[in-house]
């Protein structure tokens, strides 16, 4: 999987210079990068994908992966759903999240749809990379103080954010994060 943010990006932000620490700040990167994934239940890369769902005799379908760029097939049972030559017209079409289909229905069934498709972003959005490096900032800085949730020194008291992630990041990914099972 690609990750979500560079090397290079997060330097920038983070205003780390020199090249000492990079394999552990990569090391990062990936790992908040498949963090990130499974919070948001979704892959933002561009991709390939085809999938087998039951049939609910509906007319429409809700994709797992989006934004939708194409899809390459609809088969409902045995029967080879074509896209729409012209709007109004038997076949499917598609949006940025789903599959709609006219003078078809998804019928009843366990596994009887399957779909291919493409989706994901040619570039990750910039806020995606941007929550991508405040947390990987944030357990840079924390590398050295596991466990810590705040320490006393000479009178102050350091207190350190222990959460998951912080609310700023939170914020942006509730943007992007899948919540309807399918």
């Amino acid at each position: 999987m690609t990750d979500l943010t560079t090397l290079a990006n997060f330097k920038a932000y983070a205003g780390v210079t020199g090249g000492d620490d990079d394999t552990a700040i990569q090391a990062l990167i990936s790992a908040y990068s498949g963090y990130v994934r499974q919070y948001c239940n979704r892959d933002f890369t561009l991709g390939s994908y085809s999938r087998t769902f039951d049939g609910r005799n509906q007319t429409r379908q809700m994709l797992p992966q989006y934004p939708v760029q194409s899809v390459t097939a609809v088969q409902i049972d045995t029967q080879v759903v074509p896209l729409q030559a012209t709007f109004g017209q038997a076949g499917f079409r598609f949006d940025a999240q789903s599959v709609m289909l006219n003078g078809y229905r998804f019928c009843r069934g366990e596994g009887n749809v399957l779909i291919s498709w493409t989706a994901g972003y040619a570039t990750v959005p910039l806020e995606i990379a941007q929550a991508v490096n405040e947390l990987v900032g944030l357990r840079y800085e924390l590398r050295d103080k596991q466990g810590w949730s705040s320490k006393s020194l000479a009178g102050e008291t350091v207190s350190l954010i222990t959460a998951d992630m912080p609310s700023s990041v939170r914020t942006i990914l509730a943007n992007y994060r899948a919540v309807v099972p399918l």
